[in-house]
């Protein structure tokens, strides 16, 4: 709880750094958000609907699931602005990362797991200003917001 805490605040400190007048993805939800250098992220209950908050040029790893090789996960990115963000997965052993760049705010693509190993979402924002978006992929993160 202690953890939690703390990482609220971080958050809150950025939020009033960057003159944010609302509450943040993390803060709606602190359960199972994720607190990272430059951003916040915060995922569903179930594990497959993330909202993620970056500055400008960051990214994110959070979770992690177990996939076997060929495994096809459908991805779904939401935002009211156009904005260039690239969002998959990166192997949690080999550091590859397996993802798609959306430059429209919104898309929907498939990817298809290169082989059986644990898995964190990625998400990095490729633009100059910050960005809001949400992420929905078809299958749960087994520990989300890790």
């Amino acid at each position: 709880m202690k953890k939690i805490f703390r990482s609220i605040a971080f958050v809150t400190l950025l939020c009033l750094l960057a003159s944010c007048n609302e509450k943040t993805a993390f803060q709606q939800n602190a359960r199972s958000a994720a607190p990272v250098e430059g951003g916040s992220a915060s995922t569903s209950e179930n594990g497959k609907k993330t909202d993620i908050q970056l500055i400008a040029n960051a990214s994110i790893q959070l979770g992690l699931t177990t996939w076997k090789k060929d495994e096809v996960v459908h991805f779904s990115v939401e935002s009211d602005q156009a904005q260039s963000v690239e969002v998959g997965f990166i192997s949690t052993s080999s550091k590859v990362l397996t993802s798609e760049i959306v430059t429209t705010g919104t898309g929907t693509f498939t990817l298809t797991v290169p082989n059986d190993d644990e898995y964190s979402l990625y998400a990095k924002n490729n633009t100059a200003s910050d960005v809001r978006f949400t992420v929905v992929i078809d299958k749960p993160m087994d520990r989300p917001g890790i």
